[in-house]
Formats: structure tokens, C-alpha cells, sequence
């Protein structure tokens, strides 16, 4: 039994998805309306701690999206706008620890963020390796309690060392993007809302987020009891996600940010599931997307 189509449309955001329709394409497929990417290792060489694993990446579409799985290589995917406001955003998407969903957490964002100013560049971190039948291991294991732990502890370290270096590195080379090394921040949708939160909790100060975003995210297991330097976060969560619900994880991240005294925007739509990332479904939360990068601007002014 393939990965079940609620759990699909969950995780990839897509009411159009087409049972079992896999094709390979081109590493670095895009949306037409993108220019083409310029990618940027995270490391030198193997990424330390995964330099064995043999498993090869693969990009695949899955009905109108595009996911891409074992990722060794962890990189960044950058983007420039036309007309640099001088802010960054790195993307997270999301994908169960299993993949990549690059379509509407990722290449649609991307373009989206562009016409704002605003440059981009998305994560590829690094994720579980898959094999056949990688669809029902997945949805065996979604179905189980515990789920959120028990997949992030196979990557958490990879995946937080991976968010921690791509900061380090727009940052090493903001001037070359013309961004200002003091407005870059990275958003994360579902499992990359997970890392999106957990770099903005274990940072240094050179990879520390200037904000964040997390989009129905998965809460990290265990938030430290001391936290500092925290930088504002955005959320935005749908009442009716059953996969990924707000009050078991946005919750928790409200409470701690209320208590830091740190800036915090929350907004919980009534309708929208998981995964709807950058769709349009002609709800009240199509909105959330603007509001977020209304937020940044809003931040980086004050900063």
C-alpha cells in the first residue's frame, strides 16, 4: 500500500495529487518563472558524520510537485531578486524527515519572495534515507504515536548542524547578494518548521536567525529551559491540522516567546489542513503569506 492520499495531501499541500505518478527529472528542477539557482555547498567536502552514506538523491514529481529525497550533499539553492531589498530568506521545506517538498514549500515560495525584493535560497538538509516502498514506511510510521520524536532524532543532528551552516554562510557572503549580514532568517514548513525552530534555539552568534518563520511546523521534542538571544518568530498554523496540531506545537513556542519578552506574531486560520504552504484555496489563511513578509519588513526596520 502506497503512502495514503490524506497523508500525501498533508504532507505535500496538493489536492491534485496523482496516485503513484513518479518521474525523474533534473536535480535542480524549478518553476518555469525561476531563474536558474546558483547552489552552494554547505561543506567543503562529505558533510561531517554522514560521510559513508551511500544512498543517491533523487528528485522525482509527485503529481504537480516536485519532492526530492536522500539528501548527502546538504546545500542551498540561492536565488537573487531583480531589485534586492536587502533582506534573505532561507527555506526549510517540509517532507516527514523522508523528503523534500520542493513545489509549493519551496520553488513557488521562493518565486513568490522574489518579486518582493527579497533573496532567496533553499535548504536542502539532509533526511532519511529512503529505498522502495519508502511511501508506506512513511505512512506506517505517521500513524504511530510519537511520530515527531522518533523521526527528527534520526536526522536531528545533521539537520541542525546543516541550518547552522547555511546561515553561516549567507551571512560569509552577504555582501556578494547584497544583503545586509543583519536581516537574514529562514522559514520552515512541517519538518522544516522543526528546523527552522531548532537553529533559532541552538545557535551561535554567527548562525544565529535575525527571524523566523514556522509554518505548521513540527515543535522541537525538547525546548531548553534557558533560551537567550532569541530572535521574533512568525507563525501561522491551520485550526483543523490533524497531522500537525497548533496547540501541541505552536503553543509550547508561544508560551516561550511570551516569557522571553521576545516579539512573537501567531495566526491560527480556521480552515486550511497541513501542507498548504503557498497554495490558494481561497480561505482567509491564502492571506498568511503576505503577512509574513509584511512582518519581516516590519521587523528589520525596528532592528
Amino acid at each position: 500500500m502506497l503512502l495514503s492520499r490524506r497523508r500525501l495531501i498533508a504532507l505535500l499541500g496538493s489536492i491534485s495529487i496523482l496516485p503513484h505518478s513518479f518521474a525523474e527529472t533534473s536535480p535542480n528542477a524549478a518553476l518555469p518563472n525561476l531563474p536558474e539557482p546558483v547552489t552552494l555547498p554547505l561543506y567543503p567536502g562529505a558533510a561531517p558524520g554522514s560521510e559513508h552514506w551511500t544512498q543517491r538523491e533523487v528528485t522525482e514529481t509527485m503529481g504537480d510537485n516536485c519532492i526530492i529525497r536522500n539528501v548527502t550533499h546538504p546545500a542551498l539553492l540561492a536565488y537573487r531578486p531583480a531589485k534586492p531589498n536587502g533582506t534573505a530568506v532561507i527555506i526549510a521545506p517540509g517532507g516527514g524527515f523522508y523528503f523534500h517538498s520542493m513545489g509549493n514549500e519551496g520553488f513557488d515560495m521562493a518565486s513568490k519572495l522574489l518579486l518582493r525584493g527579497f533573496t532567496v535560497f533553499i535548504l536542502k538538509y539532509r533526511l532519511i534515507a529512503t529505498g522502495e516502498g519508502w511511501n508506506a514506511e512513511l505512512d506506517r510510521r505517521l500513524s504511530q504515536p510519537g511520530w515527531e520524536k522518533s523521526l527528527s532524532d534520526e536526522v536531528s543532528n545533521y539537520t541542525l548542524a546543516d541550518a547552522q551552516s547555511a546561515i553561516r554562510l549567507v551571512r560569509s557572503r552577504a555582501a556578494e547578494f547584497h544583503i545586509q549580514p543583519t536581516r537574514i532568517g529562514i522559514i520552515g514548513f512541517s519538518a522544516g518548521g522543526y528546523v527552522a525552530t531548532r537553529v533559532t534555539l541552538e545557535h551561535s552568534a554567527d548562525s544565529r536567525p535575525d527571524f523566523t518563520g514556522c509554518i505548521y511546523g513540527v515543535k522541537p521534542p525538547d525546548i531548553p529551559e534557558q533560551v537567550s538571544d532569541l530572535p521574533p518568530i512568525f507563525m501561522a498554523w491551520a485550526n483543523d491540522d490533524n497531522l500537525v496540531p497548533a496547540e501541541k506545537n505552536a503553543t509550547p513556542l508561544c508560551k516561550l516567546w511570551k516569557r522571553e519578552g521576545v516579539p512573537m506574531e501567531f495566526h491560527l486560520f480556521a480552515l486550511g489542513g497541513h501542507g498548504f504552504g503557498s497554495l490558494i484555496h481561497h480561505r482567509p489563511g491564502d492571506r498568511w503569506l503576505d503577512m509574513f513578509m509584511d512582518w519581516i519588513n516590519s521587523q528589520v526596520s525596528i532592528a
